[in-house]
């Protein structure tokens, strides 16, 4: 594989990745705020007993473990994918400047040229 095609992968990979976790991040956030409605609801509820209550809070409470892992990856790959994307400006600005410090450079040796010529 050329350069361009890894570097076209290791995107696509990169982005797919930040996609997924963002999807499982909304669904688990979604499920958080259920569960956590469903302890308030419980311990409304004088039917139910503690220990059901704090099972569902302890429920609600594990899956926010799980939510901030998922946010702690998602950030991280993140600030991978903005580094990359830092750097690929960063390369193409030292590009640009190159090639337009090569035209200036080809135009002033042409007009030396030309001025050589006159003469």
């Amino acid at each position: 594989m050329s350069d361009k095609h890894v570097e076209k992968f290791y995107d696509e990979i990169l982005c797919k990745d930040i996609k997924t976790l963002t999807e499982i991040l909304a669904s688990l956030s979604n499920s958080y705020r259920l569960l956590i409605g469903g302890a308030e609801e419980f311990n409304r509820i004088t039917l139910v007993h503690r220990h059901e209550a704090e099972e569902a809070i302890d429920r609600a409470d594990e899956l926010g473990d799980i939510i901030d892992d998922v946010e702690c990856e998602l950030k991280r790959l993140i600030k991978l994918y903005l580094r990359e994307l830092v750097c690929k400006i960063e390369i193409q600005q030292l590009y640009n400047n190159k090639h337009s410090i090569g035209n200036s450079s080809n135009i002033i040796i042409k007009e030396l040229f030309e001025d050589v010529e006159e003469d």
